[in-house]
């Protein structure tokens, strides 16, 4: 009985695996399709090697048409969708090359075009507090205030290509006045090396003329980026608020912690200087 467990698989619970052979065997519509390949070409070889060319290109033809058919409401929808989605649908389609060679170049073309479109996204809106609501708009202010901190919110994704063109965004600091920005950065799940660069300099601007940078909406994960590269101790724990579920919540936070730098900015050019820093 032990021997004819180990060759047949035999197992009075559930099925033999013989049984189980015999019943692919019979079924073969219920084979994987690279199984069914497989065999053809090392069982059948010889006898597929026997069939006509033109058979088989007639065969490829009728496959490449019900693909092509198959998906023809796609294609209707990628030529009205937009210009860039109507130039890689013609472009690729009228690629005389190899197939292979044709995906590659439809897949390299997509990648550009989403690197494009990335590198155009991201941008800075501008909060200010209303009675009992949050107004954002697109007024980036070209200096800071040293009345009222400026409170930023960053849009768009996390890529490389786009920080610079939006740190130059960036308001520049006052010389004779101290100013506080506040930037949202929630929306950023992670700090890419060059975002950390772009904040670090701006940072170094901003203290060296005596201003400060104050960052809210920081995840978990983003927290540990900062303390790694010794950001975090640059900027200081209280000026770098953690994220909250509630968007209203996490800018209030940043504004009163803005407020609260300004004062000390302001007491430290009053103690240095021994005149009042919002005079001019």
């Amino acid at each position: 009985m032990g021997k004819f467990d180990e060759i047949f698989g035999y197992d009075p619970d559930v099925s033999n695996k013989v049984v189980k052979a015999v019943d692919i065997l019979l079924h073969p519509s219920d084979w994987d399709p690279a199984t069914t390949v497989v065999l053809l070409v090392v069982v059948l070889g010889p006898v597929v090697g026997l069939i006509p060319e033109a058979v088989i290109g007639g065969l490829l033809f009728v496959i490449g048409v019900e693909l092509v058919m198959g998906r023809m409401p796609d294609a209707r929808l990628a030529w009205r969708t937009g210009k860039t989605s109507m130039v890689l649908f013609a472009v690729t389609l009228t690629l005389i090359v190899p197939l292979q060679y044709a995906i590659v170049g439809g897949a390299v073309l997509s990648l550009i075009a989403f690197v494009v479109a990335s590198a155009a996204q991201g941008d800075l809106q501008l909060a200010r507090r209303e009675t009992e609501s949050w107004l954002l708009s697109d007024e980036i202010p070209a200096t800071l205030s040293p009345d009222e901190p400026v409170l930023l919110r960053y849009v768009g994704p996390n890529f490389f290509a786009d920080v610079t063109a939006v740190a130059d965004r960036l308001p520049a600091p006052d010389t004779i006045r101290p100013g506080v920005l506040v930037l949202d950065v929630g929306v950023l799940e992670h700090f890419s090396s060059t975002t950390l660069k772009q904040l670090d300099t701006y940072h170094a601007k901003l203290a060296a003329a005596g201003s400060g940078l104050v960052l809210v909406g920081i995840g978990e994960a983003s927290r540990q980026v900062l303390t790694r590269t010794g950001l975090l101790g640059r900027l200081g724990e209280s000026n770098s608020l953690p994220q909250d579920p509630h968007l209203g919540a996490t800018l209030d936070s940043g504004i009163r912690r803005g407020r609260q730098l300004l004062l000390e900015l302001q007491a430290d050019r009053q103690h240095t200087t021994g005149k009042d820093p919002r005079a001019g």
